[in-house]
Protein backbone atom coordinates (compact mmCIF):
# COMPACT_ATOMS: atom_id res chain seq x y z
CA UNK A 1 0.00 0.00 0.00
CA UNK A 2 1.31 3.27 -0.64
CA UNK A 3 -0.08 6.70 1.09
CA UNK A 4 0.27 9.77 -0.82
CA UNK A 5 -0.45 12.98 1.51
CA UNK A 6 -2.01 15.57 -0.85
CA UNK A 7 -2.65 18.28 1.28
CA UNK A 8 -2.44 19.64 5.12
CA UNK A 9 -3.79 22.15 7.40
CA UNK A 10 -2.88 22.08 10.49
CA UNK A 11 -3.30 18.57 11.90
CA UNK A 12 -5.30 17.04 9.44
CA UNK A 13 -3.79 15.78 6.85
CA UNK A 14 -5.65 14.15 2.95
CA UNK A 15 -4.44 12.41 0.57
CA UNK A 16 -4.80 8.67 -1.84
CA UNK A 17 -4.04 5.32 -1.40
CA UNK A 18 -3.57 3.12 -4.13
CA UNK A 19 -2.18 -0.70 -3.95
CA UNK A 20 -0.29 -2.46 -6.07
CA UNK A 21 -2.50 -5.39 -5.95
CA UNK A 22 -5.43 -3.36 -6.91
CA UNK A 23 -5.76 -0.57 -10.23
CA UNK A 24 -7.59 1.55 -7.72
CA UNK A 25 -7.07 4.69 -5.79
CA UNK A 26 -8.54 6.09 -2.39
CA UNK A 27 -8.94 9.02 -0.72
CA UNK A 28 -8.05 9.38 2.84
CA UNK A 29 -8.52 11.95 5.86
CA UNK A 30 -6.07 12.43 9.09
CA UNK A 31 -5.93 13.97 12.00
CA UNK A 32 -2.80 14.18 14.10
CA UNK A 33 -2.96 14.49 17.53
CA UNK A 34 -1.19 17.16 20.32
CA UNK A 35 1.87 15.05 20.75
CA UNK A 36 2.94 14.59 17.40
CA UNK A 37 3.26 11.12 17.15
CA UNK A 38 -0.32 9.71 16.91
CA UNK A 39 -2.48 9.94 14.04
CA UNK A 40 -6.31 8.79 13.77
CA UNK A 41 -8.22 8.75 9.98
CA UNK A 42 -10.11 7.14 7.76
CA UNK A 43 -10.99 6.70 4.58
CA UNK A 44 -14.03 4.76 2.36
CA UNK A 45 -13.90 1.31 3.95
CA UNK A 46 -11.62 1.44 7.29
CA UNK A 47 -9.88 3.49 9.97
CA UNK A 48 -5.95 4.34 10.23
CA UNK A 49 -4.33 4.07 13.78
CA UNK A 50 -0.43 5.56 13.09
CA UNK A 51 2.28 6.13 15.72
CA UNK A 52 5.38 8.00 14.37
CA UNK A 53 8.58 6.51 16.11
CA UNK A 54 10.78 8.01 14.19
CA UNK A 55 11.53 10.81 11.01
CA UNK A 56 11.40 7.55 8.85
CA UNK A 57 9.99 4.52 11.30
CA UNK A 58 6.09 4.04 11.84
CA UNK A 59 3.48 1.42 13.10
CA UNK A 60 0.23 1.41 11.58
CA UNK A 61 -2.95 -0.52 12.18
CA UNK A 62 -5.46 -0.47 9.70
CA UNK A 63 -8.89 -1.85 10.20
CA UNK A 64 -11.43 -2.79 7.19
CA UNK A 65 -14.98 -2.59 7.82
CA UNK A 66 -16.46 -2.93 4.48
CA UNK A 67 -16.09 -6.70 4.23
CA UNK A 68 -18.92 -8.93 6.14
CA UNK A 69 -15.64 -10.25 7.95
CA UNK A 70 -13.95 -7.31 9.52
CA UNK A 71 -9.85 -7.88 9.01
CA UNK A 72 -6.94 -6.11 10.61
CA UNK A 73 -3.49 -4.92 9.25
CA UNK A 74 -0.79 -3.56 11.52
CA UNK A 75 2.12 -3.11 9.64
CA UNK A 76 5.33 -2.31 12.22
CA UNK A 77 7.96 0.13 11.72
CA UNK A 78 7.70 0.63 8.38
CA UNK A 79 10.22 3.15 7.08
CA UNK A 80 10.49 5.57 4.25
CA UNK A 81 12.14 7.88 2.26
CA UNK A 82 11.68 11.16 1.94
Amino acid sequence: MTLLVEGQEGRLAWGQSSSANADTKEPFAWAMSSDNKSIIGSDTDGSFHITLLAPDRMEKCYTHTRSARAARSWRGATRWSG
